[in-house]
């Protein structure tokens, strides 16, 4: 969106004699120019400027196509204002003289254009909607933030001599209370208004006694953002409603973005998280002072999320900020925005192309319990994205070694889930492949070893050798046996089986062992035996009996 006729009025209001508003809306992008009686007047992107004769002159020669245009006048007389204009006209006098009117508009015009190019500039090099509205201030000297849809402070930028309450409380408190929302809610509905109707407002603020704008920023049918905007005036103003408009088309581009996922409003939570899981902060004086300015949503214990996105990187090309790999357009920041929804007693914020969470948790339960399930997990679907919930702490000096954990366990369970459609994964239930993963990296750095299969009991693989030479399915009824823990009526049921039937296989299989199952650590090898094949077979694709033989590093 380009400047418009309610920003030149307002712009050069103390040179403003009289406006008369064409039915259509024009927005001009092609620059100057002095009518010319010799000229049509025919490009509705081109602002055109001439003395009153003049322009009755051009009006009363030439007939118009329905294309909006912008006149303005170097003065009024009374013929220009008898003259009945075509609706696709704006006509706008000025008591100045034709070259200084020229000048000054030049002048404003170009400093519109200055403040848009570093609203672009703010908006795509820091990705941060703190900057985007100091930016947008500059011009606009009016008090504003943004809120996201829980009427959290997502920035604030305020002008000396606008005093606001409601801006002041999310100064203070970092968000709207549900008591301003009400009692904002109840302010517009004495003057006929609705915001949930309309999607944007204007009303002389009771609790103020300022003229306000509140605009809702939506995508895909969801609200995403609010914009409020506080006017150093009781009256309300065309021009700061069009600057509004403006100022919402880059607060959108901000959402639908793709180029960045720094999640700017949480930049120094942000770099904390980054220097924690880095290994850069080494103290818990440097983590203190760090935490300072940080308003954490958790005090007692908070458990780490990790959000990822398999499509929107590969390995094949170079992203605009000099990422390599392969990029899906996704909205991130519109991304971010859901699941702080979602999760709204939650800090959140970006690691390599990556969603951190980091939600707090009121008591020691060591499984996380999500009351969304639906939302997130439809959330993920539309986005072909995957949650994994890792471990919980006190500590936050603690995060680095819970991510990497999480996060090579994560990689692990994509793998086995190929074909799942499990979206929402927890991390203790595929954390044992992290530590099979480990245990073959070590025996290959110590001595060589490239098999994972001699983690396993060799009973184990003599049964499994047994299933593929008989058709069997032996290793199938100790696992589900074991898994049932020895409860044979459980067994037979979990696998459709007589009970005697399940019983006689158990008696061959302790045959086949050469062991009897009553052995507690024969149990306990036999059921870490089984996750060592499900790693070998579903994470490294291979058929156990088909790895090739040991090597060692010198070969």
């Amino acid at each position: 969106m380009l400047f418009t006729p309610n920003m030149i009025a307002g712009w050069m209001k103390k040179y403003l004699l009289c406006m008369k508003t064409g039915a259509a809306y024009p927005e001009c992008s092609g620059g100057i120019e002095f009518i010319d009686v010799s000229r049509p007047i025919e490009r509705s992107d081109i602002l055109y400027i001439g003395e009153p004769d003049v322009i009755c002159s051009v009006i009363e020669g030439q007939s118009f196509a329905s294309m909006p245009l912008i006149i303005l006048s170097s003065g009024e007389t009374p013929k220009l204002l008898s003259l009945e204009l075509p609706d696709n006209i704006t006509l706008i006098c000025f008591d100045l003289d034709i070259f200084v009117l020229y000048n000054k508009i030049h002048h404003y015009v170009h400093e519109f254009n200055v403040w848009l190019d570093s609203i672009h500039r703010e908006l795509y090099n820091n990705n941060s909607l703190q900057a985007l509205l100091d930016t947008a201030n500059i011009h606009m000297k009016v008090s504003m933030a943004i809120l996201n849809a829980g009427y959290r402070g997502l920035a604030l930028s305020e002008s000396p001599g606008i005093d606001d309450p409601f801006l002041r409380e999310i100064r203070e408190t970092g968000m709207v209370s549900f008591e301003t929302v009400k009692y904002i809610s109840d302010d517009l509905r004495s003057q006929g208004k609705d915001l949930e109707k309309v999607g944007h407002v204007g009303y002389l603020a009771g609790h103020s006694g300022l003229y306000s704008y509140i605009w809702d920023i939506s995508y895909t049918g969801n609200v995403v953002a609010r914009l409020i905007v506080v006017l150093p005036q009781k009256e309300p103003s065309p021009m700061y409603h069009d600057l509004c408009r403006i100022l919402i088309e880059q607060i959108r581009e901000y959402y639908l973005s793709s180029k960045s996922v720094n999640y700017g409003q949480n930049q120094l939570f942000g770099s904390l998280v980054a220097d924690i899981i880095e290994g850069r902060i080494h103290d818990d004086a440097t983590l203190n002072e760090r935490l300072k300015p940080i308003k954490l949503a958790f005090n007692k214990y908070y458990h780490l999320l990790i959000v990822r996105f398999p499509d929107a990187l590969s390995t094949t090309e170079v992203s605009p900020d000099g990422v390599t790999g392969r990029f899906t357009h996704l909205p991130w920041n519109y991304i971010i925005s859901q699941f702080e929804q979602l999760f709204p007693f939650s800090n959140i914020t970006t690691y390599q192309r990556e969603i951190i969470i980091l939600l707090r948790k009121n008591n020691y339960t060591p499984r996380l319990h999500l009351n969304n399930m639906d939302e997130i997990d439809a959330l993920l679907q539309y986005y072909n994205g995957y949650l994994m919930v890792g471990n919980f702490s006190k500590f936050l000096s603690s995060l680095g070694s819970i991510y990497h954990s999480t996060e090579d366990t994560f990689e692990l369970a994509l793998k086995i889930n190929r074909t799942s459609g499990q979206r929402i994964l927890y991390y203790e239930d595929y954390s044992i492949y992290q530590s099979i993963e480990m245990s073959a990296a070590g025996m290959f750095s110590k001595h060589g070893m490239l098999n994972p299969v001699y983690l396993c009991p060799p009973s184990l693989i003599s049964l499994y050798r047994y299933d593929r030479k008989y058709s069997t399915n032996l290793c199938e009824i100790l696992k589900t046996y074991l898994n049932c823990d020895r409860n044979a009526a459980e067994t037979a049921r979990e696998l459709y089986m007589h009970r005697n039937t399940m019983l006689y296989n158990i008696q061959k299989i302790e045959k086949i062992l050469g062991q009897s199952l009553d052995d507690n650590m024969l149990r306990m090898r036999l059921l870490y035996g089984f996750y060592v094949i499900e790693y070998t077979e579903d994470i490294l694709g291979e058929p156990l009996l088909n790895l090739k033989p040991n090597r060692t590093k010198a070969e």
